[in-house]
């Protein structure tokens, strides 16, 4: 059924293209501008890196809470599959981690949407208690039970996992980050001509934007922060969908994941909780 809806999905999106395509070539090209001005210098030297030091401490993880989609998702797949780290911690990373770069929250949505009317520090609190708070309790009830129970200092078994792996290049981080800051922008490119798409929908601008926000972030704020909605609850809708991140950051993480042990459905579970929490702290605390 999932493979019969993916080609549902694919032969109506091809449609749309056909039917459609100037609206196609405006939601490319704004998705590719994106993608070429804020996602490759942002987010191409912190793949470069992180892969240098993979074999490095959880620091290097708590560097990625701060590189943005989908560092954190690579850098707990690519432990975990090195046997580094056990499922349970890879899941918490993951769901730790895995956030918009703290440069957009700060520089794109504080100070370019919001005009700096909401303090940048309770903006990120409302972003980042939610998740830590949850990455806090889910580490306490399943990650450090797992690493009690392992005998100390003895490596953590993953199956089909390697105790260890031969350090990286500089010319294998290149390439690898290349190959996946292009497939990056492929799923920025789509995701941004199907929030085109929408704008021809028949329904309420609130609801259109809502949608857009679901689907990607970037034009989600913008729609948005343009409908006419008192302070408080325009500055949480715009917290909340910097808390989900969007599908198409989902696909992005997603399409870094090779290990079954992390499903990006309770990944999509554990973003709308805190979407949900993030809503509800702006609007008690606005």
């Amino acid at each position: 059924m999932s493979h019969l809806i993916k080609q549902l999905l694919s032969v109506s999106f091809l449609l749309l293209l056909v039917l459609f395509p100037q609206a196609a070539i405006e939601g490319a090209r704004n998705g590719l501008f994106l993608w070429y001005q804020a996602i490759v210098p942002a987010l191409l030297p912190f793949l470069m890196m992180t892969q240098l030091f993979l074999s490095s401490g959880s620091y290097i993880m708590l560097f990625a809470f701060f590189c943005g989609y989908p560092t954190a998702a690579r850098l707990s797949n690519e432990r975990l599959a090195c046997g580094r780290i056990c499922p349970p911690e890879a899941r918490a990373w993951l769901y730790l981690c895995n956030n918009a770069s703290i440069a957009f929250l700060t520089g794109y949505v504080c100070h370019g949407l919001l005009r700096n009317t909401v303090p940048t520090w309770k903006f990120l609190l409302w972003i980042y208690a939610p998740v830590i708070l949850f990455g806090g309790i889910y580490y306490l009830l399943f990650v450090r039970r797992k690493t009690r129970a392992a005998s100390p200092g003895a490596p953590v078994s993953v199956p089909g996992g390697q105790a260890a792996r031969d350090p990286v290049s500089l010319d294998e981080s290149i390439a690898g980050a290349f190959s996946i800051i292009l497939k990056i922008g492929g799923y920025i490119m789509l995701f941004s001509i199907a929030s085109r798409f929408l704008s021809f929908l028949p329904i309420s601008a609130f609801r259109k934007a809502l949608a857009m926000g679901v689907l990607e972030i970037t034009n989600g704020l913008q729609a948005i922060s343009a409908l006419p909605l008192q302070p408080a609850k325009k500055t949480a809708l715009i917290a909340s969908v910097c808390a989900f991140g969007g599908l198409c950051s989902a696909a992005q993480t997603k399409s870094v994941i090779t290990r079954s042990e992390l499903s990006i459905t309770r990944y999509l579970l554990v973003k709308l909780f805190c979407c949900i929490c993030t809503y509800s702290l702006a609007i008690l605390t606005y």
